[in-house]
């Protein structure tokens, strides 16, 4: 028995799409996962200001899920969203990092602290990230 192997030039793997090069067709791709996420960032910056630590583990783990969605829209067929979008991404990883290990270690404030501050940040930069998109002609 064969087992044949085809790879295909330029196709993304499981299933991606091609990388798009206008506006209009990397907002169709992955213009509703940037909404999920700020959407979402909002919902564990919330959940974190309630102090629930099984709510907060489970709005972190949605939004590194989210996270993971965001992070295969990079890179940005336009300079200035994609500087935008990636200061947005790193400051989100290290929210939501230390969001779940906050919400795992509930004796450590510290960390969920340093969590709301980073996750304050990555909504202010999701924002810019946002206005870049708007803007983008």
């Amino acid at each position: 028995m064969a087992i044949v192997v085809v790879t295909m030039a330029g196709c993304g793997g499981g299933g991606a799409s091609t990388k798009a090069s206008t506006k209009a067709d990397w907002t169709a791709q992955h213009g509703a996962a940037i909404a999920t996420a700020r959407t979402q960032l909002g919902f564990a910056r919330s959940t974190l200001d309630h102090g629930d630590r099984q709510a907060i583990l489970s709005a972190c783990n949605l939004l590194h899920d989210d996270l993971n969605d965001v992070q295969k829209a990079l890179p940005v067929p336009n300079a200035t969203v994609d500087s935008a979008l990636r200061k947005a991404v790193a400051s989100l990883s290290s929210g939501v990092s230390d969001c779940l290990q906050g919400a795992r270690l509930a004796s450590v404030a510290s960390i969920t602290e340093r969590a709301m501050a980073e996750l304050s940040d990555a909504s202010t930069l999701m924002d810019t990230a946002n206005q870049a998109i708007i803007d983008w002609k």
